[in-house]
């Protein structure tokens, strides 16, 4: 009994008087895709296109909203806008949905938000199925691979550029889900900014954005 008695005391005397005697290990969770940024642009017209999160890329112009979603300044003339609102991961994806049909659309990924844009960008073409993927470097662009001929480019549709590692992928969903229309590689650029981009400012317009991060 006795025995018993001072083995129930030692372990009183041993145990932690407090919570801050006690020792935590975090387990650090594990990386995974986060939708890090969105927008739907149901908002007052906007030019430049701002609302606290979104920067105009230098060397081009600056989206702009009207009526709920977004388009360009100038007809014929390149308009470009990213996400200042987050560091993205290395691994990083854009998605938006196709409102207009018009002259050329899309958006960027590892975007240098530098003076003259070096970058990659995806654009759907003129009124038919065909996108390309571009690199730019201070301004330059050059065409990754052929060009693509497989898309939809319909009213409606959501489009993915997305980059892991050196592997560039082009997504369509046109209500069933994702599927690939082909993948380009290229080690140029390790990180940058995701954002949009539109060429003309008539039937040329995107609208709901998501900026995804591996993190």
């Amino acid at each position: 009994m006795k025995r018993t008695l001072y083995i129930l005391i030692a372990l009183l005397l041993a145990a932690p008087s407090s919570a801050d005697d006690f020792i935590y290990v975090k387990r650090r969770s594990q990386p995974s895709w986060q939708m890090v940024a969105s927008d739907n642009f149901n908002r007052a017209n906007e030019n430049p296109l701002g609302n606290g999160k979104w920067t105009t890329q230098p060397g081009f112009n600056a989206l702009k909203i009207v009526d709920n979603v977004v388009y360009g300044p100038t007809e014929g003339a390149y308009a470009v806008s990213y996400w200042s609102g987050h560091t993205f991961g290395n691994d990083q994806a854009c998605v938006f949905t196709v409102t207009g049909t018009g002259n050329y659309q899309g958006c960027i990924i590892r975007g240098s938000g530098a003076s003259s844009f070096s970058g990659y960008m995806f654009q759907l073409d003129a009124n038919n199925t065909a996108a390309y993927i571009f690199r730019y470097n201070s301004g330059t662009q050059t065409q990754l691979g052929s060009t693509i001929t497989t898309m939809s480019k319909a009213a409606g549709v959501k489009y993915k550029f997305q980059i892991v590692g050196t592997t560039i992928t082009v997504y369509e969903d046109v209500g069933a889900g994702w599927v690939s229309h082909g993948t380009r590689t290229d080690s140029t650029y390790a990180s940058g900014y995701v954002g949009l981009m539109v060429y003309s400012s008539s039937t040329c317009q995107v609208d709901n954005f998501e900026g995804w991060s591996y993190e």
